[in-house]
Parts: C-alpha cells; sequence; structure tokens
C-alpha cells in the first residue's frame, strides 16, 4: 500500500532509516538535487498539518504557427526551480483584479469550463466577491507577466485557459496555476527582461525532450507534461478548437512514498486519490521517481 508523504512527515517509523528514498531541492543548475533520506524526512516534517495556501499565478503557452513553443530559463537565483526552461508566467497580484465595483465587460466564457474546487483557489483569496473577477484577475496576470519577462503583448482576450495546476500540500511554496494558450503576436519578437528570465528557446516539444535528453535543459513538471499534452496535436488550430471546448483539467499531483522511494503521482495513476479529469496522452507514464530528475517523457 502506498503511504503518502504526509504521513511520513508525522512519523518516522514509516521507513526506516536505511531506506533510500530520496527528496529533491533546486540545485544551482536548475537540475533536482537529491537529499539523503534523513534530510528528507526532516524536510517533510518541517511542513505543518495544515497546508500552505496555493498563491494564485498565470503561465502562458505561447506558440508558433510551426508548433514551437517558447521556453524561458529562470534566473538559477529563483529558488522556484530557478535555472529551469519553462512557460512565461508568474503570481496573480492584486492590481491585476478588477477595481471594485468596476463592471467586466469582456466575454469570459471560458470559465465555465474552469474548475473551482476544494483544492483550488477560491475568489475571496484575491478579494474578490465572485470567480469571474478572479478569472479575470488572472488573465490579467497572464497578460501582464508576458510583456514582463519576454516583452510581447498577448490580448487578453486571445488567452486560451489549458490546465490548472496545484502545488502539491507537503511544498511550503505552494501556487495554484492557471496555463493559458497563445499565439505568438504576428512580427513580434522575443526581449527577456534579464532579471527573472535570462534565455529563451523556440521548441517544438519534441525538440524540448532532445534537449532534455542530452542534458542541455531542464524542465520542471507540469512543462514536461505540458508538452507531452501539446506533442498529440496535428497543428496548432486542432490544439486551439480542443481548447475551446474542454473542460479545463485540475491537475493536483501527489508526493506518495512506496519501493523506498518518493514519487510524484498524476491524478488518474493507482497510487493517486483523485482520478484524472482529461485522459493523459498514450504512453505518459502518470508517476515520476524523485530522483536526480523528475522525468514523465
Amino acid at each position: 500500500m502506498a503511504v503518502s508523504v504526509a504521513e511520513i512527515g508525522r512519523s518516522r517509523r514509516a521507513f526506516s532509516a536505511t531506506a533510500t528514498a530520496t527528496f529533491t531541492a533546486t540545485s544551482e543548475t536548475g537540475a533536482p538535487r537529491v537529499l539523503a533520506f534523513s534530510a528528507a524526512l526532516a524536510h517533510l516534517e518541517r511542513v505543518s498539518d495544515t497546508p500552505t495556501p496555493p498563491r494564485p499565478a498565470s503561465t502562458v503557452i505561447v506558440l508558433k504557427d510551426d508548433f514551437s513553443v517558447l521556453l524561458i530559463q529562470r534566473n538559477k537565483a529563483i529558488n522556484f526551480f530557478g535555472g529551469a526552461f519553462a512557460f512565461p508566467g508568474g503570481r496573480v497580484e492584486e492590481s491585476d483584479a478588477p477595481p471594485s465595483g468596476a463592471s467586466i465587460s469582456m466575454p469570459v466564457t471560458a470559465l465555465r469550463r474552469v474548475p473551482w474546487t476544494k483544492h483550488a483557489l477560491r475568489p475571496a483569496d484575491l478579494g474578490l466577491n465572485d470567480e469571474q473577477r478572479a478569472y479575470v484577475a488572472y488573465l490579467a496576470a497572464a497578460a501582464r507577466e508576458v510583456k514582463e519577462e519576454v516583452g510581447l503583448d498577448v490580448a487578453i482576450g486571445s488567452l486560451v485557459p489549458w490546465s490548472r495546476w496545484i502545488t502539491p500540500v507537503v511544498e511550503p511554496k505552494r501556487y495554484d496555476t492557471l496555463f493559458f494558450l497563445a499565439r505568438v503576436p504576428p512580427g513580434a519578437d522575443v526581449q527577456i527582461d534579464g532579471d527573472e528570465t535570462v534565455l529563451h528557446r523556440w521548441l517544438t516539444p519534441a525538440a524540448a525532450f532532445e534537449a532534455q535528453g542530452r542534458g542541455e535543459i531542464s524542465l520542471p513538471p507540469p512543462t514536461q507534461v505540458t508538452l507531452r499534452e501539446l506533442a498529440g496535436f496535428a497543428s496548432v488550430d486542432a490544439l486551439f478548437a480542443a481548447a475551446t471546448q474542454a473542460e479545463v483539467p485540475e491537475v493536483f499531483p501527489e508526493l506518495v512514498a512506496k519501493d523506498d522511494a518518493l514519487w510524484l503521482v498524476l491524478p488518474g495513476d493507482p497510487w493517486h486519490s483523485q482520478k484524472a479529469l482529461r485522459p493523459w496522452p498514450d504512453g505518459l507514464p502518470t508517476r515520476a521517481k524523485v530522483d536526480n530528475g523528475i522525468r514523465f517523457a
């Protein structure tokens, strides 16, 4: 039977001191750094029984018609996947929310496809009185972050929600992130900010995984899984057509200790407590061992 990491954090008796399970932290290169089992337990025991509330965030998957995706390298000084290549994005700020009493004239029919469940952000967390205003804040943050990090002007109305990722409860820094699809604006040139973002690359999903396999780049788990999903579509048009019709799945990974190791497990896996809201691509592993590189590809 799988033992949840939360249970491990409350009791050292779950495993012997000689167990070989591991936990990771971010190294200077952005790749996961293995910690000994005793260090993993020490980390988990610092986690309160009451999980840290996730902070709202937005991420934008910017695509070209040839299916290349914009990946940016985070500054190595950032302690959340610093040095890794990911999609542009960041936290939702209070200034992203519509002013109190302001009318919202833009269509937000996509809101009906976004799950607002027990794991997800509640509108009150943004000081908003309804989900519609919270959703608009996510949209505004997505457009703002893309402009700040890579200098691209993405119209809020062009953003299409794709997925929602929520950091595992055992992590001290947690995010509740909406992933949006966006086409690169015609004639636009990427201009990295040189602060949070230090490099950028346009890569197809296949090329990104090849680069990861050669050790050129490190991809966070949500980026890996999302790229695998994108690779299942024949064209960008087909991707956007599917995204505008389907429910936006909530992806709530869980850390599970089993077979003397720690695993990051996706919804739908037999070890996970929830079913997947959208079928995963054929061949995508739904669990990955937490070691020198969490690989879902």
